[in-house]
């Protein structure tokens, strides 16, 4: 397998203990871990993933949800972010509608304007937890009518079953690294001319067009 042309940076949000960097780690191929461990600062994975038979890079950040910690979270938002993955615990009523408080603050620290659609900023909607069948409180429904209302995707995902994990990771490369040629960050077909400008160590251009899903 060629090595990957194209990298994306990725930060996953939303509240403490909804399963974030479980869902990482589920990804990651480690073994779900019951108990639960308060992320206090950012963690970086990489990951590659096959996008039109390509592969892609996508350098993943694990973010806290505390409240205490929102302001580093915040911050990590300043650099520069191809997506956000926010996840939610379908359970838990509450951690759904935090992902207001969640997208509001995107839009105001990662250049990302909603309304105007002034950004090119992806966005996965994930709801956690789905095993949990007795105790769920927010259905796909809820879910999915967010992802319509914000152009993004949704899924729905257990950490714990490995239910659609790699979905999330899949649908995000797949739409940061469209096929429409008239987005600047697209992702060559194979036999293309290979161009590195999408790599995270050149500058990127058209990243924040108005282009969305």
């Amino acid at each position: 397998m060629p090595p990957p042309v194209h990298s994306a940076r990725v930060i996953i949000v939303g509240d403490s203990g909804v399963g974030k960097s479980t869902i990482l780690s589920t990804y990651n191929g480690e073994r779900f871990n019951t108990v639960y461990v308060q992320t206090r600062e950012r963690e970086i994975k990489n990951a590659t993933v096959q996008v039109n038979r390509r592969p892609v890079e996508l350098q993943i950040w694990d973010t806290p949800g505390n409240p205490l910690h929102r302001t580093i979270t915040a911050a990590y938002m300043k650099e520069r972010i191809q997506g956000v993955v926010f996840v939610y615990d379908v359970t838990d009523d509450r951690t759904y509608d935090n992902v207001q408080h969640w997208l509001k603050t995107v839009n105001e620290y990662a250049g990302n304007d909603l309304g105007e659609c002034k950004g090119n900023i992806k966005f996965v909607f994930v709801g956690n937890k789905a095993d949990k069948t007795l105790e769920r409180k927010v259905h796909p429904e809820s879910g999915e009518q967010l992802a319509k209302q914000y152009n993004g995707f949704y899924v729905d995902a257990s950490a714990k079953t490995s239910q659609n994990i790699d979905q999330i990771f899949q649908r995000m490369a797949e739409s940061i690294f469209s096929e429409d040629k008239k987005q600047h960050n697209s992702l060559p077909r194979e036999g293309d001319q290979d161009d590195n400008s999408g790599s995270l160590d050149k500058e990127k251009r058209g990243f924040f067009g108005c282009t969305f899903l």
